[in-house]
């Protein structure tokens, strides 16, 4: 076959695999020899320039990365890492070590999309070719429209557009003629990173090997309809981390439920979900920061710090509450349905600025992704796409339904051990302060702070 391009470089940022990866194989299709690269962009990995970055996503992403670059020194290669601006690191390849052609997927948040333009006019000016392809979703984002050629912003009818559109099969990359030379420009080694055998208490674990293990393991999609809502239980997959950094393909979990000779309806429309948050993310770019409906400007919150941090260290003194956030300090991760009671609680009973939850899960989460949990947040403060009528969880109720044997309470908060799985999840409003020495009395009011909440988004809504 001709190849059209001698030396092509790919940049790996959230798809850390070679199988199904829809830019490297294009890439390999028709160049002599690719470069397979990863940049640290320093406005993403230091803590000073990054207020939203996580010490447990960027743990995952380099230790995918450790696994991806020894998957590579099997093929003969290696995984090239730099350490800089994108742009300026794609400049002095061109210059010096005679780059003719660069690959990437697309990502679609506001940032990515600037940082892909810079790329994308460096190749331009330098005259070489720019592909940037879409491999992160399961349906063309940008292409999809209503009958009148508008923008979809609520979820049903972006889904039934979006599942009408072919979703491709899973693409084997046999390919092997990746670059295995030396760079004039400076680059490092994998041993050089400093980040290498840091310790973590992630539950999930890293890398394609974990990430197909789990994959391949039916028992979530046995369980997903009756069992997802539950934390107690291994009801969901356990996948976001891995489709986050791209060490499995979505398309790879898509045909798995598709194959699978249970029900995977509830499944699979996670996944479109997940396709219509980073739809909100690319054509209302100005979700990152405000509210996606303008009346969200005029809640005013009372942002209690103190509230916050009881908030931030799961001493709220409600245990549903309180064992979601212990969980996600200690592990990294958080159950989705226990993610929906702990944001609600902060932004309808404790009336605190979704903003400042988005930023605490951003800091913490193992699989964080600015476009899922910016979409997480706006819903759970109702400011967001597909809007409802204003939703206010009862923690203590969704704790009976859905924790009633406190299996999930317990193991995190586990100065409640003394009180009975009764009394712990009768649905009533307790303080369990008066039940053992140790555990905080609620910082609010349930009934007071649910009717607040009401008030308060009544008078921003009529604003």
């Amino acid at each position: 076959m001709n190849k059209k391009y001698k030396k092509t470089l790919f940049i790996f940022r959230r798809d850390l695999r070679l199988q199904d990866n829809t830019g490297l194989i294009a890439a390999l299709k028709v160049s002599r020899s690719v470069v397979p690269a990863f940049v640290f962009d320093t406005q993403q990995t230091n803590k000073k320039k990054n207020d939203y970055f996580s010490l447990a996503a960027f743990q995952f992403m380099c230790s995918s990365l450790v696994e991806l670059d020894a998957v590579l020194k099997k093929c003969g290669s290696r995984l090239y890492f730099f350490i800089g601006h994108p742009t300026d690191v794609v400049t002095t390849l061109i210059r010096k070590d005679g780059i003719d052609a660069v690959f990437l997927n697309n990502d679609y948040t506001p940032f990515s999309r600037r940082r892909d333009a810079g790329i994308a006019s460096v190749c331009e000016k330098n005259n070489i070719t720019f592909f940037g392809h879409n491999d992160i979703a399961l349906s063309p984002i940008q292409d999809i429209v209503t009958k009148q050629g508008g923008v979809y912003s609520v979820f049903t009818p972006f889904k039934n557009n979006a599942t009408s559109f072919l979703v491709s099969k899973v693409k084997r990359n046999n390919f092997s003629h990746y670059f295995s030379g030396r760079f004039k420009t400076k680059h490092v080694g994998v041993k050089k990173i400093p980040w290498v055998g840091q310790k973590n208490n992630q539950m999930v674990r890293a890398g394609r090997a974990a990430g197909l293990q789990l994959l391949r393991n039916d028992e979530y999609l046995k369980n997903y309809t009756k069992d997802r809502d539950f934390p107690a239980k291994i009801g969901t997959s356990h996948l976001s981390v891995h489709h986050k950094f791209g060490t499995i393909s979505i398309r790879e979990t898509y045909w798995r439920a598709m194959n699978f000779s249970g029900n995977t309806e509830q499944f699979l429309s996670q996944l479109y979900w997940r396709d219509f948050y980073y739809y909100i993310a690319y054509h209302f770019p100005h979700v990152f920061g405000k509210p996606f409906l303008s009346w969200g400007e005029e809640i005013q919150w009372i942002n209690n710090k103190k509230d916050f941090r009881a908030w931030c260290s799961g001493k709220t003194g409600v245990p549903i509450v309180d064992a979601g956030m212990r969980e996600l300090n200690k592990t990294g991760w958080m159950h989705n349905r226990v993610r929906m009671i702990v944001a609600s609680y902060l932004t309808k009973n404790l009336l605190i600025d979704w903003r400042w939850g988005e930023k605490y899960f951003a800091r913490h989460l193992v699989d964080y992704d600015p476009a899922q949990n910016n979409g997480g947040w706006q819903w759970s403060a109702s400011t967001g796409a597909d809007p409802r009528p204003l939703r206010i969880f009862n923690p203590y109720l969704q704790a009976k339904r859905y924790d009633p044997a406190a299996v999930y309470i317990k193991r995190w908060v586990p100065e409640l051990k003394p009180v009975s799985p009764a009394k712990l999840t009768d649905g009533k409003t307790q303080d369990f302060s008066s039940f053992v020495f140790n555990y905080p009395k609620p910082v609010v009011g349930q009934r007071d702070s649910y009717h607040r909440a009401i008030k308060t988004y009544k008078e921003a809504k009529n604003s």
